[in-house]
């Protein structure tokens, strides 16, 4: 097995975790996923397995955005992908009363949850961040994407999750009201350390509960890139805009989403995306904040 020194967790910093799961279904020890072996910390629980996919949608890069941050992807000199403050520099807007500025922060981490003031209005992945619409968000094994930590900062596996190309699936205890954007910020992750460019399809499904189960609605970013093993700050902002990607969607009360991907372009390189197939390499998609932009909650 390959060894994957980012993932090496103290302790203590497990058992912070912990003690934030309350949902039965999420409960785990202080190390799971969070080992030293890259193909042991694919999460991979799925509650939506036996839902049904009621439409689906293919969207190309206009539109999408696919960015370093905030600014554009160059992928090369023939590529570029355009980034989320490029596309929607609104998004990065907080208004305070009468006052409206811009978010051009990113430091916020786990270790700062106390420390609102210095962060609200200022940092835009915990200005923004699902844990500040609604407190159910801060619970469970998942709140470590929905807390504003947009990147690493040494907490390695502590601060995001590892998915495969099947992917995983949540259920939010909560039904959306209303929200404007879908946000990643994520990475390429594997075995190798060799710091490059890969690309993806990345698909996100959301689901309503209707009187026959869940119904899904799939939405297909084609030829996402991210860059992989280049750092835990390496990485992109990916996502859209509900009303300009998907016009004749309601989004209103979505329940959950699953997250998994398809067509790993990754060189020449043939490295699993499953942790099922033994394999000498493993990829992931490296998850570290998942947001409904300016969504309200009931």
């Amino acid at each position: 097995m390959k060894k994957n020194k980012s993932t090496i967790i103290i302790a203590a910093l497990s058992l912070v975790l912990l003690s934030g799961c309350k949902e039965t279904s999420e409960l785990y020890n202080a190390y799971e996923y969070m080992t030293p072996y890259f193909e042991r910390n694919y999460y991979k629980n799925d509650v939506f397995s036996d839902a049904t996919i009621k439409e689906a949608f293919e969207l190309s890069s206009d539109k999408y955005f696919n960015g370093d941050f905030v600014t554009d992807f160059k992928v090369n000199s023939s590529i570029t992908r355009v980034g989320a403050k490029t596309k929607y520099p609104e998004m990065f807007q907080y208004k305070n009363g009468e006052t409206t500025s811009t978010l051009d922060g990113f430091g916020y981490t786990m270790n700062h949850a106390n420390e609102d003031e210095k962060y609200i209005g200022n940092d835009f992945g915990r200005t923004k961040c699902m844990d500040k619409q609604d407190s159910s968000f801060q619970r469970g094994i998942l709140s470590k994407l929905y807390d504003g930590q947009m990147f690493c900062y040494n907490y390695h596996s502590a601060a995001l999750v590892e998915t495969s190309a099947s992917g995983f699936g949540h259920r939010f205890s909560k039904k959306l009201i209303e929200g404007e954007y879908f946000l990643l910020s994520m990475r390429g992750g594997s075995t190798r350390g060799e710091g490059r460019i890969t690309s993806i399809d990345l698909s996100v499904t959301f689901y309503k509960e209707t009187s026959n189960g869940f119904e899904g609605t799939k939405v297909t970013l084609n030829e996402v890139y991210e860059r992989t093993d280049s750092g835990g700050e390496s990485c992109s902002f990916v996502g859209f805009k509900f009303s300009d990607a998907l016009p004749n969607f309601d989004i209103k009360d979505i329940c959950g989403y699953r997250i998994g991907f398809t067509n790993l372009h990754d060189g020449t390189n043939n490295d699993s995306v499953e942790p099922e197939n033994e394999s000498e390499h493993y990829w992931g998609l490296l998850i570290y904040e998942l947001m409904f932009v300016n969504a309200s909650w009931r």
